[in-house]
């Protein structure tokens, strides 16, 4: 038990006394190394030096660490604690104010729960500034008030309508503002939505037909008879020509036999020339050399290569991924087949 001797003057609490005040006589008997500094107390010198009390006697953080700020007077016979409380200062950020004030705040969950969004979402808009920093209360959690529900519901519409954060202003009197006006952002939104239906129609045709879901557009009912590299080929087709040619390939694709297209897929690597010819006089017979990379389609249709000579190079690579040695072989002769008998019918004529 601390002498009466030992007992510091402790004036009133500058705040309401949410806490009841330690005494001072108790901390010096608590922390002090020898019982005779706690018995002979000495003033302490305004240029006495100080340090802030570490965490081995109170946890750093902890709301007497952070009110009280004892500080410490380093002596001969061991270490003298004091609370100096004309030095004593609360956090910047205090609930006292909204004891006073009884002004409603929410921890982070809560506003993200009021805001209809996540607590992740709520950081994110702090990180790239569309949320300022809340204020923090006495134990370091932070407190939103109105203002940032107001803000932060005004953003979440912004996202809903399709505003790019990047482009949210800051608000004004009149609220947030979005830079060039809406006119943009509708289109945009009109082209999306133009997409959306193209896809549900595709989304639609390939459960329909129950084609795979790699099924090259407007080939869903006939996609239980093409194999996965005539599927690709289709794919790569279609980035090069346009609507007009891709719909004669269709027909050609259609009209090919179901025979003639099993024969093609089972060619062996190793297959005879005999086996190899059989096949090529009957794709040459029912015109279905669509596999060619030089297909029965205009040029000019091309989309987004410089040339023929371009398109003849993609496409004989293309041919020869998908295709075995012996397809591409059969493809190479449909194509001089095809070369001869025109050029025969132009001299006949």
């Amino acid at each position: 038990m601390c002498s009466s001797r030992a007992v510091f003057p402790i004036p009133a609490c500058p705040r309401t006394t949410r806490y009841p005040l330690r005494p001072t006589c108790a901390l010096v008997s608590r922390f002090s190394t020898t019982a005779r500094s706690a018995r002979r107390p000495k003033r302490l010198a305004s240029s006495a030096p100080v340090h802030v009390l570490e965490s081995k006697c109170l946890p750093q953080g902890s709301w007497r660490w952070r009110e009280y700020h004892l500080r410490s007077v380093h002596r001969r016979e061991g270490i003298i604690f004091a609370a100096s409380l004309a030095e004593r200062q609360l956090p910047p950020t205090t609930v006292s104010s909204e004891v006073k004030e009884n002004i409603v705040t929410w921890s982070t969950r809560e506003l993200a729960d009021l805001a209809g969004t996540t607590v992740n979402t709520v950081r994110h808009y702090h990180s790239i500034g569309l949320l300022q920093a809340p204020e923090r209360s006495y134990n370091g959690y932070k407190r939103y008030r109105v203002g940032h529900l107001v803000r932060l519901i005004q953003v979440r519409r912004l996202a809903e309508l399709g505003v790019p954060l990047a482009n949210v202003e800051a608000a004004g009197p009149s609220g947030l503002a979005v830079p060039g006006g809406l006119g943009e952002l509708d289109t945009q939104v009109q082209a999306e939505i133009k997409r959306l239906h193209v896809a549900r129609a595709d989304i639609a045709a390939i459960l329909r037909d129950n084609a795979p879901v790699d099924t090259p557009r407007g080939f869903e009912s006939m996609a239980s008879r093409l194999s996965e590299a005539d599927r690709a080929l289709i794919h790569v087709f279609a980035r090069l020509y346009d609507t007009e040619s891709m719909a004669n390939l269709k027909q050609m694709v259609a009209a090919e036999s179901e025979d003639l297209r099993r024969d093609f897929d089972n060619l062996p690597v190793d297959s005879d020339g005999v086996t190899r010819q059989r096949v090529v006089h009957r794709i040459s017979a029912e015109d279905a050399n669509w596999r060619s990379p030089d297909p029965p389609w205009s040029i000019e249709s091309v989309v987004g290569l410089r040339g023929a000579a371009d398109i003849y190079e993609t496409l004989s690579a293309v041919l020869q991924e998908l295709y075995n040695s012996a397809q591409h072989d059969v493809v190479r002769r449909a194509d001089v087949y095809a070369s001869e008998t025109e050029h025969s019918l132009v001299s006949a004529s």
